[in-house]
């Protein structure tokens, strides 16, 4: 089999990427925009991997808006992560905190990301 063969690749995943892209290049509205129609695509077919990745990438597209509700929302729906996903939420958990104002305890925050 050719290794350039990819019958399993699918359209959520590379919007995933593109998401990713266009959040690196300051595009914001087209990063959201990508990152939403992956995320119906990713529920519908039960990817659970890619969509831990992708509200991962939409609580960073809320944290470049400045909506720190929104980097909160968008985590609190994380049902598991590994360990590097693990310390990104819990750096933007404690970002979102402390730019609200809210004064919390790191074990509060560790227990917020698991």
């Amino acid at each position: 089999r050719a290794p350039w063969a990819c019958d399993e690749l699918r359209a959520y995943e590379v919007w995933t990427v593109l998401s990713r892209e266009c959040m690196l290049h300051g595009e914001l509205w087209m990063a959201s925009t990508f990152a939403d129609e992956a995320i119906k695509h990713a529920k519908d077919n039960g990817d659970q991997l890619m969509l831990r990745d992708l509200l991962l990438t939409k609580a960073y597209l809320a944290r470049a808006e400045g909506k720190d509700a929104k980097v909160i929302g968008s985590l609190k729906d994380l049902t598991a992560a590994d360990v590097e996903q693990v310390v990104e939420i819990a750096g933007l958990l404690s970002e979102a905190y402390q730019r609200k104002g809210y004064i919390v305890q790191s074990e509060s925050v560790l227990s917020d990301a698991l």
